[in-house]
């Protein structure tokens, strides 16, 4: 893969797909193996900026649209002001700032959290 690409991942039930993508997330800890990504051994606490949808997304249904964009920025270390201020331009470079203030349903989030911010700028 090269940077900035984005990729489905594949595999029959029960083959470690999540589990890996956890894995890449930091949130299990792998019990063998290595990945390398540029030649080095990947850590996830390195800041590798990777971004995950899965296929339940757990989303706040009764939040705005902008309010839970910016929750997430925060979560990936934003200051709530720079998180808020990240999402709306996001918003306005994917052309759908017009949702910002819209509760999320599964039309608007799906196309919105797929885009969620996944870096610290």
């Amino acid at each position: 893969m090269r940077a900035g690409e984005t990729f489905g991942f594949l595999g029959s039930n029960g083959s470690g797909k999540t589990t890996t993508l956890r894995a890449l997330l930091g949130i299990y800890q792998p019990t063998a193996g290595t990945l390398h990504i540029g030649g080095k051994t990947f850590d996830p606490r390195d800041g590798i900026r990777l971004g995950y949808l899965p296929e339940e997304r757990g989303l706040y249904k009764k939040e705005q649209v902008l309010d839970v964009m910016a929750y997430f920025g925060r979560l990936k270390g934003l200051r709530k002001a720079q998180a808020r201020r990240w999402s709306l331009e996001y918003l306005e470079r994917v052309e759908l700032a017009h949702n910002a203030g819209t509760r999320l349903a599964f039309s608007v989030s799906s196309r919105i959290l797929a885009w969620a911010p996944t870096r610290r700028r």
